[in-house]
């Protein structure tokens, strides 16, 4: 359907964005600026791309700025990527990519920056990335549709989204006088059962806050 605009992705609490077999071309410099602007406003971003690094002739603002990508390996290989441990995503996480729909030595190898922290590793290279600074978001240099889907906790791409996710809804270490603004997110899971997680911010001055949760027919459920 075309190209995301700022204004349209704006409105999406989290973005999933893979580029999956492709040379990863079609994120342009208008692409990249949308998700600058998405992410200077707070949102979360899960990156996972293969070929968007070896695509680029060179850096950009986004690359270096945002993803906190210093250099990078075009086409490094690794056919297991490994969490590191105590990472937020990855810790404890052993992911087998090959045999998967797609050619996993396009897998590009990168040099990071703090504050972004490495997430996942293989012999040849570091293969992903974690970053929080205003923002959250994540960049996996392998294709993530080479993670399989049937093997063993936490060893597979549900487990894989569920950590993503599961950070997103965490509010970030922000201090008091910076929360200045009310804000409900988007409940997860949605639809639930029977559980789901609620997370929102109010600002410093508001004093006491309820929340109520109505049905579909706006009967009160829930006065927390």
């Amino acid at each position: 359907d075309g190209r995301p605009s700022a204004t349209e992705i704006s409105s999406y609490w989290a973005i999933f964005w893979t580029t999956a077999n492709g040379t990863a071309t079609g994120i342009d410099a208008d692409n990249e600026n949308s998700l600058m602007s998405y992410l200077d406003g707070g949102g979360n971003l899960m990156l996972a791309s293969m070929d968007y690094l070896s695509s680029r002739l060179e850096t950009s603002p986004f690359i270096t700025d945002y993803l906190h990508i210093d250099s990078w390996v075009n086409n490094n290989g690794g056919f297991v990527v490994s969490g590191v441990g105590g990472n937020v995503v990855s810790d404890g996480m052993s992911l087998p990519i090959i045999g998967g729909p797609f050619p996993v030595t396009n897998s590009d190898a990168v040099v990071v920056s703090s504050p972004a922290e490495v997430a996942f590793t293989t012999p040849p290279g570091d293969k992903g990335l974690t970053i929080e600074d205003g923002y959250k978001a994540a960049f996996l240099s392998f294709p993530f549709e080479c993670v399989k889907t049937a093997d063993p906790d936490p060893n597979n791409q549900n487990a894989l989204i569920q950590r993503v996710l599961d950070w997103f809804l965490v509010p970030s270490g922000v201090e008091d006088a910076e929360v200045n603004r009310l804000a409900l997110k988007q409940n997860y899971p949605n639809p639930f059962n029977p559980v789901t997680s609620l997370a929102f911010t109010v600002p410093e001055s508001a004093g006491r806050v309820t929340l109520t949760v109505h049905n579909v027919n706006g009967q009160v459920v829930r006065t927390l």
